[in-house]
């Protein structure tokens, strides 16, 4: 029998199996109390809430998982019972499980969970477009969308031929994303609770990390396994009914990027008041073309404040690299190193629409990884072939 099923062989003490149980209420969620002293534990509570916590059907999943892979036992005794893992395996898989769904909740989780559909979340691009919002119910005057008045965000598809982020977010060596959970996890224990957090080990994280993928990334349920249950839930469906309060999903720009078609905006007011439209009620006017065409600011004047010092072309961005009065792709083809963060900008819509058009746009994601990798190979660009001018 397997040593990690509790059997005649491997019998569990009473003393274990309490530590263990001990050690799952240290996690029950105790809500603040705002009379309390500021910065105290009573001030700030502990404990998971319950929106936080994984969906029991993901829970089930892995656990039926370990038991059949890991350690090779069947999901039922002789007698149709379910075998029992003991509790420090279950534990240990229940806490690495629970680290995930509060990362999921985070900003690296949530790009996590965007990856999976293809989507990605860019800031406004406000260092050189102004963005009008047409009411579509009203038809009223377009106004500008100021980030003093409405918080915008962005969510967009990647390539239709990408594939998105397919991977677990867990990948040993790399230990970023497993550090954090753990981190995340450390936060919510009880203050009071009596001994050291036992944490789970680097590959039981990564383990675990690679199950509740295939969880997340599946459309059907299992209802037949570990158990039959016709209301099991499949790792899409949790996602897309998964909410934040009562009638606000929590991923809710997946929604409406499928529902506004591969690009949608969401605003914040002041008042908290959120409102999503797509691109056919939003659109990004150039500031150059907006300050020529309300007259404040002659022709010279917009290339003093759009024209790259590189390469001598008045462009939308410039104003994003500030003071090096450089445009996008010159600073993230001759300045910048690595990742270029900057080259990001190129691939935006803004700059490939007709309004803007411009002719350093990557229109894929593809291409934009092909040309870092490539710049990062040669060194630096020949980003002026007509004039041959360097930077």
């Amino acid at each position: 029998m397997s040593q990690y099923i509790i059997s005649h062989n491997h019998p569990v003490s009473y003393e274990e199996e309490e530590r263990w149980n001990t050690e799952s209420l240290y996690y029950e969620y105790e809500p603040g109390n705002p009379n309390a002293p500021k910065g105290s534990h009573e001030y700030r509570g502990w404990g998971i809430q319950e929106e936080l916590l994984p969906p029991k059907d993901a829970v089930e999943y892995v656990m039926a998982n370990f038991k059949t892979s890991v350690a090779k036992v069947p999901l039922t005794d002789s007698g149709g019972y379910p075998t029992q893992l003991k509790p420090q395996f279950q534990w240990s898989i229940l806490s690495a499980i629970m680290a995930h769904f509060l990362w999921y909740h985070e900003k690296d989780g949530v790009e996590y969970i965007a990856g999976i559909y293809n989507i990605e979340e860019v800031p406004p691009f406000l260092s050189g477009y102004s963005y009008f919002y047409t009411d579509p119910n009203t038809k009223s005057t377009n106004k500008i969308i100021s980030q003093s008045e409405w918080k915008m965000r962005i969510w967009r598809t990647t390539d239709p031929e990408d594939k998105g982020d397919k991977e677990a977010p867990i990948k040993l060596p790399d230990e970023s994303n497993m550090n954090e959970m753990q981190s995340l996890l450390g936060s919510v224990r009880d203050p009071y609770a009596h001994g050291e957090n036992p944490v789970s080990g680097d590959d039981m994280y990564q383990w675990v990390s690679h199950q509740l993928h295939s969880w997340l990334i599946s459309n059907v349920a299992d209802l037949e396994r570990p158990t039959r249950n016709h209301n099991r839930i499949s790792g899409d469906q949790w996602i897309r009914s998964h909410e934040r309060s009562p009638g606000i999903p929590f991923y809710s720009f997946i929604g409406n990027v499928e529902l506004f078609g591969r690009k949608a905006f969401r605003m914040k007011d002041l008042h908290g008041n959120i409102l999503w439209c797509g691109p056919s009620d939003m659109k990004a006017v150039p500031d150059r073309d907006l300050f020529l065409h309300e007259g404040r600011l002659s022709q010279d004047g917009i290339d003093n404040i759009f024209k790259c010092s590189c390469c001598g072309k008045s462009r939308n961005c410039l104003p994003l690299t500030g003071d090096q009065r450089l445009c996008a792709w010159c600073y993230g083809t001759t300045v910048e190193r690595g990742e270029r963060p900057t080259l990001k900008f190129c691939t935006r819509t803004e700059c490939g629409g007709r309004s803007s058009s411009c002719p350093k746009y990557i229109p894929t994601g593809g291409e934009l990884v092909a040309l870092i990798s490539s710049l990062n190979r040669g060194g630096q660009y020949p980003v002026h072939r007509e004039t041959e001018r360097e930077c």
